[in-house]
């Protein structure tokens, strides 16, 4: 086992490249190579050698990333390089643990330099530099041949012949920007930008495990803006940040200097992948708060401290107030408009010396799904400021705009929510979920089932014949998160086992799941052990998987109506299926020709394909180029759920994308260089979707 992985690094990933020795063992003048003994455990603080890497990278399935896809240290001496690109920004190279003759390889795909920075020159990186590589390792599965091993795209530098990451200091590559600047970027992976502000709801609640990760809002004079989660350096462990604070004396109030992308979550924009760059010394003050999500503070307290306040003032400290909905007051229309809640809160749930909850938020922040999110005998507690509202005469207690729910349960149960909110028609996301779950009591299975939706993020067993159950855990939108939901051991459709011939579930796969719910040990929410089943997977709900026929759609280019020489951006087809071009890092944009009726992409052009429910085999049909075939450039893939899947030419007119499960796939007609190749002629898409 060990020497056929050991083989498997020698060859290349991506492109189609001859293995660099005939036997692994020895080098290309037969010269016996080196065996170094596995050290490190694939930390920043200890990196794996390369041997030990292969070790780690035994059994890993074809198309899997090694620890779910979490980043992994490696380092090594640069030994073969394939291409450091100034073009690009990007070099390919082979590492192994001596700078000679070292018996195991591994491939590094398109990584940048130290901190991410660009390859400007040549020289850049070269046989013989000594690195620790930092990254994603995948067993890349290409259009043909076997599988390989490979650092994925996106790996980086974090040591390079005695220089390290640049730790504190900024990126050169960054872009110092406010924060309107940066809520007006478009969303990237790439672009890095360098905020300066204040940092607010850090240490009050608001998010929740706020100081391990260092979520907080971060303010300037030009706005505010959410960072979701900072790392003490580029590349650095998640959930260090109270570490760094105590290092920093970072707390609410310091002004802080961060490096991050642009992302956004439910529409919403926020920073993503920060790292610390600088705290002002001495900066922050303290926020006051009065009483605390385990011992909150009653109605009558909060009245008391509303009635001695001056009228129309607002109170310093923050409150934590205990108390049960008595109607929510905001209608459909104010609703739309402006996203939050108005509603009356009461010691008994009567309207009894009541409390006005003014332009309130859900759990954590988060929005409100509709003005039923709330009812009637709901038990609450909110968090913000009191206020003592005067107009004409009348007095209202309030808490004042800017509050948020820090507990919800529905009915005063004590259970997690059921009916309008973790129902069928109106699922938990896997955060609500994980929120609401950690609250209820350690070890205690719910009675009432719950409908739980999200994006599968990993998965830690799949679905086997064997057991009929699979587990994995669900975030929002599919990436890895602080609030991921686990489905352990849970059924198939219809709360049955799994059976061959049955869809299989993979990292991307959109599902809801129902079942009951347990906050295991006290510290992991999930369903609970084999009382949970898939509801919908990728949108389709059907439990007949594994009979009937599948649906199959054509989207012919012609039927569009475009001009000759259209620039392609976003069509949508008559089912609602979206196309969407990109040019992405390509020399020329993609356009439709009436010549040909076909939509031509060009080198390193993309299109996304976007249904309204899963898809299992996507087939071009593509016009040629005079007697040369369009069907793409030999390196072309396309990628679902994170994965590469299925790529074949089958003819000089038709391509077939297969073997994945998804509502959306991504074509790429990759190439080596910005423009040249063979074009992608795209006449007509064929889909055939899951059963």
């Amino acid at each position: 086992m060990m020497a056929m992985a050991i083989a498997a690094f020698t060859f290349t990933a991506c492109e189609d490249v001859p293995e660099p020795y005939n036997n692994p063992y020895a080098n290309a003048k037969g010269e016996e190579v080196v065996e170094v003994d596995p050290v490190g455990s694939g930390t920043k603080d200890d990196p794996w050698n390369v041997t030990a890497l292969a070790n780690a990278c035994e059994g890993l399935a074809e198309g899997a990333f090694l620890k779910d896809g979490a980043e992994v240290y490696v380092k090594g001496f640069v030994v073969e390089t394939t291409e450091v690109s100034a073009q690009y920004g990007n070099a390919t190279y082979y590492i192994s643990d001596v700078a000679k003759n070292g018996k195991v390889r591994f491939y590094v795909f398109r990584g940048k330099l130290l901190d991410g920075a660009s390859v400007t020159d040549a020289n850049d990186l070269k046989v013989g530099d000594e690195v620790i590589v930092c990254g994603k390792v995948k067993n890349y599965k290409p259009t043909s041949g076997d599988a390989v091993l490979e650092f994925d795209q996106g790996n980086y530098l974090v040591y390079l012949n005695g220089k390290t990451s640049g730790g504190d200091k900024p990126s050169t590559d960054a872009k110092k920007a406010t924060v309107s600047e940066f809520l007006a970027a478009a969303e990237s992976t790439s672009e890095w930008y360098q905020l300066t502000g204040t940092i607010t709801h850090l240490e009050d609640g608001t998010y929740k495990n706020s100081t391990q990760y260092g979520n907080f809002d971060l303010v300037d004079e030009t706005g505010s803006v959410y960072v979701y989660g900072v790392v003490a350096e580029k590349g650095g462990s998640k959930g260090q940040f109270a570490a760094l604070m105590a290092e920093k004396g970072i707390k609410d109030g310091c002004k802080i200097t961060i490096i991050g992308n642009r992302g956004a979550y439910n529409g919403n924009a926020q920073v993503t992948n920060a790292y610390f760059v600088s705290v002002e010394s001495g900066s922050g003050t303290d926020v006051q708060t009065v009483g605390s999500k385990d011992a909150p503070k009653s109605i009558s307290e909060a009245l008391a401290a509303i009635n001695a306040m001056e009228d129309n003032a607002t109170s310093e400290e923050f409150w934590f107030v205990k108390g049960k909905v008595v109607k929510v007051t905001t209608n459909q229309t104010n609703f739309e408009k402006y996203g939050n809640l108005n509603y009356l809160i009461s010691e008994d749930g009567t309207e009894n010396n009541t409390i006005t909850v003014y332009s309130g938020d859900g759990l954590n922040g988060e929005k409100f799904t509709g003005i039923d999110a709330l009812g009637a005998g709901d038990e609450v507690i909110v968090y913000g400021q009191l206020q003592k509202y005067v107009k004409n005469g009348n007095m209202t207690p309030e808490i004042a705009k800017g509050n948020y729910l820090v507990s919800l349960n529905k009915g005063g149960s004590g259970e997690t929510p059921s009916g309008e909110t973790g129902s069928l028609t109106n699922p938990l996301t896997a955060s609500q979920a994980f929120d609401l779950v950690a609250a209820m009591e350690s070890g205690v299975t719910s009675e009432a089932d719950y409908y739980v939706k999200g994006k599968v993020c990993s998965v830690k067993y799949t679905f086997s014949a064997q057991f009929g159950t699979a587990t994995f855990n669900i975030s929002d939108d599919g990436n890895t998160s602080d609030k991921e939901f686990i489905a352990y051991s849970c059924y198939y459709f219809n709360n049955e086992p799994w059976k061959e011939g049955d869809t299989q579930i993979q990292v991307g796969d959109e599902v809801i799941v129902c079942g009951k719910v347990i906050n295991y040990n006290g510290n992991t929410p999930e369903f609970a052990s084999k009382k949970s089943y898939l509801v919908s997977l990728n949108g389709n709900g059907n439990s007949d998987q594994g009979g009937g026929s599948a649906t199959t759609s054509t989207i012919t280019m012609a039927d569009f109506g475009l001009e000759n020489q259209a620039e392609l951006t976003t069509l949508t087809a008559g089912d609602g299926t979206k196309l969407t071009f990109s040019q992405e890092g390509g020399s020329n944009a993609p356009k439709y020709y009436t010549s040909g009726n076909a939509a031509r992409m060009y080198a390193l052009n993309s299109l996304t394909i976007t249904a309204n429910k899963a898809m299992t085999k996507v087939v071009l049909t593509c016009a040629m180029n005079g007697a040369n075939p369009a069907n793409g450039n030999d390196t072309m893939f396309g990628e679902a759920g994170g994965s590469k899947v299925t790529t074949n030419k089958d003819s000089d007119t038709q391509v077939t994308f297969s073997n994945f499960n998804n509502s959306t796939l991504k074509i790429v007609n990759d190439h080596t260089a910005a423009s040249s190749g063979t074009q992608l002629r795209i006449v007509s898409i064929e889909i055939t979707f899951a059963q």
